[in-house]
């Protein structure tokens, strides 16, 4: 429908909001787990590693077996396709996407600056104080406010979100404000400013 994303579960009666959210919130919490072997190809590592963490969990839920390996499809695509080079074929895998590259705040990179890691992704990720995710219009039905300290926190707009939102397959459902100090900026004119130098 127009202003609002209907996820392929749905689209496709294949399941309903339960259903989505259990593939979403699984997906987003297990997304990364493939990092115990490797950083390289952790996605595909992640997708394959979750089916013998979640697969006995789905037979005690749902009782049917094409119902289970559908869900369970569903979960391992989409922490396969939260990959930048990766597109997500559908909507939940979009949105595992999208909240994966919105992991950017102070938080993220307090430890590893603490620790002396002092480089550009560090300094972009503490510039950024808030990511807001709000309701948006119909014609972007996703509102995202990234509020940060200085214009440093564009790199982590750049450079780790913005791939993220183009493989997402939902990049033309978002709009993004991008602030500094309260005050609105746009990607373009910070861009503009640093390849002056």
């Amino acid at each position: 429908t127009r202003g609002e994303i209907t996820p392929a579960l749905i689209h496709h009666n294949l399941g309903d909001q339960d259903d989505v959210a259990l593939v979403c919130l699984t997906a987003a919490y297990l997304h990364d787990i493939g990092h115990v072997t490797h950083r390289s190809f952790h996605e595909l590592i992640s997708s394959l590693m979750v089916k013998e963490l979640i697969y006995p969990k789905l037979k005690k839920i749902y009782p049917v077996t094409a119902k289970r390996i559908q869900l369970l499809s569903h979960i391992q695509h989409a922490i396969f396709a939260h990959a930048m080079d990766i597109a997500c074929l559908t909507p939940e895998a979009g949105f595992v996407t999208i909240a994966d590259g919105l992991d950017m705040t102070q938080g993220r990179s307090r430890k590893p600056y603490d620790l002396g890691k002092v480089d550009i992704h560090s300094i972009s990720a503490l510039s950024i104080t808030e990511v807001e995710i709000l309701k948006g219009t119909k014609k972007k039905p996703i509102r995202l406010n990234i509020h940060m300290i200085s214009e440093a926190g564009v790199f982590q707009v750049e450079e780790v979100f913005l791939p993220k939102l183009r493989s997402s397959g939902l990049a033309d459902e978002v709009e993004i404000n991008t602030l500094v100090n309260g005050k609105p900026i746009a990607l373009s004119q910070v861009l503009r400013m640093y390849k002056k130098f």
